[in-house]
């Protein structure tokens, strides 16, 4: 006989499953009946251009059903519903839902296709192994042996392409047989560098005494006056002849040294109060300014034909007052130090009037400077240069102790080298190949190290499919952020299996943007995400640009966007600030190329934009608009699609086959604005030109390195109005004003290319429901930066591959 108690327990659990049945068939009944009112919206709103006698794009929306099982279904859910939230469909001529029809659709289909998730079909394909990047390799070495990398290690590495926009993808990342070679003696040379047997040299102090310094005294070393900024890298390039005053038996250790440098300087003649030579100097557009005047410290290598400059440090010179001035710095091999003008009119000037002013008709005779020195001409004077070197805070340097130790086996030594190199514990089978070639010689040891360096556990990054382990994760996470190899920190919590928390894995990720390796983040993400290989690859011609060479505006430009970039970064200011902002980075000569009168020395500066409209955001940025011109003109298709594609995340289709791009009027006869409608006049160019052409409108109001016009070079007034989203603007600041609004599609766009980024792999539609997942957290957040890369490093996207 059944107990009573037993008969109720089963017949309330019968109540309770009957319930959850009733529940889930409700559930289904009421899913039915949204998504009948979603295909009612559809089929009255889009039939037309997507029913069954037309269907562009070869999109039809008459016929869909809530089965995700086909690829092709999926994806057009999911487009329908990102065309809706932008406010792109239908088009702006077409008959448009009201406002609650169209919330209506896209709050069903944001929660049922997130709920479809793990029903849906998956499109992701197994990721190839994915190597390290050129950056990656070198910044690695630099971290594992402590060997400063100015000298580049990578510089005869064949350079890595880009996939989808970015050096990191896995699928354009292969090994030739040319790159081993450059593996081995890219290795060979790093570890040459970062090994110091031997006593310890002794460090030594000299005052420069060589012809360059040389006065209006004879034979007296007294100064050296700068004149020019196109000379100044090789006014004082004398450091081999000044290393061997410290001892001529004495060789700079390969990898390079690192010394002192002490001086002293004074800035002379900036106003010039001469009228001949300042008229003179204003011919040729020189202007005597406000601002003061700039030395450079250049680290120099390459012959006079194939010189390279690489600016160290910067200092502004207070005029007709000796200031002391003191650096240390890393001498690499084959490199010379110099001092420059920065902002020093050119060495054409001298030479073209000078000679008549000294009295002497030969500027290239060895007496030209004496007797030009005292003139009334722009000038930086050196005194005092005192170098000392070479500077090792301890000996052996710490570099060498790391990998060498103090009493270790050659076993041991190659194990505790591999661990860290393999950025993992090694196993003894992984492990004993490299010890059997390390044998028991010096030279076999330095061997099997450089073979630890070009073996795939070094080059390649080892990721497991599926989730990853902790060690991975530690890598993921270094080389997303640092472009190197986890450091200590990371790898302890990965031996303690704690790197699977989201919560520790936030606070690394704090920890790790707050270190100083985090620059090269900013730099290669930046530079790769905003396209800035179009400035090198279209540089600005012509005469009307040599300000941008003149005025080192290529890398003040970079400069200004990723300091903004670090900015954002730092403070977890909201992505708004990508449209629209209320500050930015300059130094002089970029606030006199924006026509702004600050009081700014030569290092970029913190300024406030209030009242400048025209400059907040990436779009009022040197850099950006000079990315997307040519280098001789201006588009408002190429800067479009520049700012739907990059800014907005939301590249347009390609082209129809078959289809001239739109022609310029070398005439001169007709507006851009007359040309891109003639152009759009063909209904195949259409479609695609009214959603891009408008972004780009209020940008043609910068020329081509982004100085602001009224008109174009043919005296055509700039048409800088248009619509976006059904919404007109007149202008860059209306246009901004537009473009707030879309601050959701901003940050979705940037979480999609800092994941692309930072796995190595293209978004593609499996992964479509956790972007929104994310995009809906960043919003809860308010979008700050911070936060959209917290959300990145925390997602299963992220921790898996």
């Amino acid at each position: 006989m059944n107990s009573p108690t037993l008969c109720l327990n089963a017949r309330l659990c019968f109540a309770f499953l009957f319930c959850m049945s009733l529940s889930e068939c409700q559930g289904e009944d009421n899913t039915q009946k949204e998504w009948q009112k979603v295909t009612t919206t559809l089929k009255t709103y889009c039939a037309d251009c997507h029913g069954a006698e037309t269907q562009e794009g070869d999109v039809r929306l008459d016929r869909l059903t809530l089965d995700l099982s086909d690829k092709r279904r999926h994806e057009t859910l999911w487009s329908v519903l990102d065309q809706l939230e932008a406010g792109d469909m239908p088009p702006k001529d077409e008959a448009q839902p009201t406002d609650a029809q169209r919330s209506h659709v896209i709050e069903f289909l944001s929660a049922y296709l997130a709920k479809a998730e793990g029903k849906s079909i998956s499109s992701s394909e197994p990721v190839p192994l994915r190597r390290l990047t050129r950056v990656q390799y070198r910044n690695t070495l630099r971290d594992l042996l402590g060997v400063d990398v100015t000298q580049d290690p990578t510089s005869s590495f064949p350079g890595d392409s880009a996939e989808h926009g970015f050096t990191t993808h896995a699928e354009s990342l292969k090994v030739s047989s040319y790159l081993m070679d450059a593996y081995m003696q890219a290795a060979d040379w790093a570890l040459t560098a970062a090994t110091r047997h031997g006593p310890r040299p002794e460090t030594k102090k000299i005052q420069a005494n060589y012809p360059d310094l040389s006065g209006p005294v004879a034979g007296v070393a007294e100064f050296a006056d700068l004149y020019s900024s196109s000379t100044a890298a090789r006014s004082l390039s004398k450091f081999k002849f000044l290393w061997r005053q410290f001892d001529r038996r004495y060789a700079p250790p390969p990898g390079g040294v690192k010394i002192g440098i002490e001086f002293e300087a004074e800035a002379l003649n900036r106003k010039i109060s001469d009228p001949e030579i300042r008229e003179a100097y204003a011919r040729q557009g020189y202007q005597a300014g406000s601002q003061p005047f700039a030395l450079g410290i250049y680290l120099l290598t390459g012959s006079k034909e194939t010189a390279k400059a690489q600016l160290v440090q910067a200092f502004d010179i207070p005029d007709h007052a000796t200031t002391s001035h003191s650096l240390e710095v890393w001498i690499p091999d084959d490199y010379t130090i110099g001092f420059g003008f920065l902002n020093g009119p050119s060495v054409k000037k001298l030479h073209e009037f000078l000679p008549q002013l000294s009295g002497m008709k030969d500027s290239r005779k060895p007496d030209f400077k004496e007797a030009i020195s005292g003139i009334d001409i722009p000038k930086i004077r050196i005194r005092n240069l005192i170098l000392e070197g070479p500077i090792y805070e301890q000996w052996p340097p710490e570099n060498h102790a790391a990998i060498y130790g103090e009493g270790l086996s050659y076993k041991e030594i190659v194990r505790q080298f591999a661990k860290r190199a393999f950025r993992r514990p090694v196993s003894e089978e992984t492990i004993q190949p490299f010890v059997d070639l390390a044998g028991s010689d010096p030279q076999s040891l330095r061997r099997a190290l450089i073979a630890v360096l070009c073996s795939p556990p070094f080059v390649y990054l080892q990721e497991p499919s599926g989730e990853l382990d902790d060690y991975a994760i530690a890598s993921r996470l270094s080389y997303f952020l640092w472009n190197s190899m986890p450091d200590s920190e990371l790898l302890r919590l990965a031996d303690k299996g704690q790197l699977k928390d989201p919560a520790v894995i936030s606070a690394q990720l704090d920890r790790m943007l707050d270190d100083n390796k985090a620059r090269s983040l900013t730099d290669e993400f930046v530079y790769q995400w905003l396209d800035f290989a179009n400035i090198s690859e279209m540089p600005p011609t012509g005469n009307e640009f040599r300000v941008f060479y003149q005025q080192n505006l290529h890398e003040a430009m970079l400069d200004e966007t990723t300091r903004f970039f670090e900015e954002l970064l730092d403070k977890n200011l909201p992505v708004r600030n990508f449209i629209d902002s209320d500050f930015t980075f300059l130094n002089r000569n970029l606030a006199d190329l924006y026509g702004l009168d600050l009081d700014l020395g030569y290092a970029l500066e913190k300024v406030s934009l209030t009242g400048v409209p025209t400059r907040g955001g990436l779009l009022g940025q040197g850099s950006v608009l000079t990315a997307s011109a040519n280098g001789v003109e201006t588009s408002p298709v190429t800067r479009g699609v520049w700012v739907l594609e990059n800014l907005m995340g939301t590249p347009p289709s390609p082209p129809p086959p078959n289809v001239p791009a739109a022609s310029p009027d070398i005439r001169g006869a007709l507006t851009v604005r007359e040309i891109l409608d003639k152009h759009r006049s063909d209904s195949a160019c259409n479609s695609c030109h009214i959603e891009i052409d408008p972004h780009g409108y209020a940008l043609e109001h910068f020329d081509p390195i982004g100085r602001w016009r009224e008109s174009y070079p043919s005296g055509h007034a700039i048409e800088a109005d248009g619509e976006i989203g059904r919404q007109a603007f007149d202008g860059i600041a209306e246009m901004k004003a537009v473009l707030l609004k879309y601050e959701k599609t901003v940050a979705k766009g940037l979480l999609v290319k800092l994941l692309e980024y930072g796995t190595g792999r293209k978004m593609e539609l499996g992964d479509r429901a956790e972007i929104h997942r994310l995009t809906l957290a960043a919003q809860q957040r308010g979008y700050g930066l911070r936060d959209i890369f917290d959300l990145v490093a925390t997602s299963p996207i992220f921790l898996s591959k």
